[in-house]
C-alpha cells in the first residue's frame, strides 16, 4: 500500500461497526473516516502521479516502517476520559492510539480533548483521517510533509487496519524517535520517580 492507495469505504464502514461493537456506540453515530492513506500528502507528487516504491534496479528508498516505533503505548476501547487526561499529562505524548483486537479504532490528539464534552467516548473523540500512514510510504517524503505541517505523530497501519507502529517526529524535526529513544526516556522518568520517592 502506497501513498496513493485509498482504503475502500466498505472497510471504513467495517471500522465504524467494529468500533460500535467494542464500545456499544451506535454505528450511525460513529464518524466514518474515509481513510485516504496519507491524503494530506497527496500534494507532494506532481499532478496525476503517485509516490510509490523504487523500480527494480533503482536505489533503495527508505520506508516509514524502517523509522517507526514498533511497540507504542496503546489503549483499549474501554478507555475512560480520566485515562486520556492522565496520558496527555505527559508532554511527550502527542497521540493516544485506541485499538481493539490489534486493529486501530481511532487516534486521539490533545486538541480533541480540549474541544470535546467530558463524557464523550473515544470513538467520537478522535479520527483516523490524516493520522495514519502506510508502512511502505517513502520516509523522506513523509518526513518533509510532517515538518511542513508540524505534525508530530502518525500511526502506521496495514491494509486491514492493524496497527504496526507509530511514526514519531522528534521535537527538533531532524528525524524520528526510535524504540531505543523511547526506552531511554522511560528509564529516565522511572529514575526521576524513584528519586522523588526517596526524598
Amino acid at each position: 500500500m502506497t501513498i496513493g492507495d485509498v482504503v475502500p469505504r466498505r472497510q471504513c464502514r467495517r471500522q465504524a461497526i467494529h468500533c460500535s461493537q467494542a464500545t456499544g456506540v451506535s454505528p450511525a453515530s460513529v464518524s466514518c473516516p474515509t481513510l485516504t492513506v496519507l491524503s494530506w500528502l497527496a500534494g507532494t507528487p506532481s499532478a496525476g502521479s503517485e509516490i510509490s516504491g523504487p523500480e527494480v534496479g533503482a536505489e533503495a528508498v527508505l520506508s516509514v516502517a524502517q523509522a517507526m516505533v514498533a511497540n507504542p503505548k496503546v489503549l483499549g476501547p474501554g478507555v475512560s476520559r480520566s485515562d486520556l487526561d492522565q496520558l496527555f499529562a505527559d508532554d511527550h505524548v502527542h497521540a493516544a492510539l485506541v485499538i481493539d483486537d490489534g486493529r486501530l479504532i481511532t487516534v486521539i490528539q490533545r486538541t480533541d480533548l480540549e474541544d470535546s464534552l467530558p463524557d464523550a467516548g473515544p470513538c467520537s473523540l478522535g479520527t483516523l483521517t490524516g493520522r495514519v500512514v502506510a508502512p511502505d510510504a517513502p520516509r523522506a517524503a513523509v518526513h518533509a510533509r510532517m515538518r511542513k505541517e508540524q505534525r508530530r505523530r502518525l500511526a502506521v497501519i496495514d491494509e486491514s487496519g492493524r496497527l504496526l507502529g507509530l511514526l514519531c517526529l522528534k521535537k527538533s524535526g531532524t528525524g524520528f524517535c526510535s524504540d531505543a529513544d523511547v526506552r531511554s526516556r522511560e528509564l529516565e522518568r522511572d529514575r526521576g520517580s524513584d528519586s522523588r520517592e526517596t526524598r
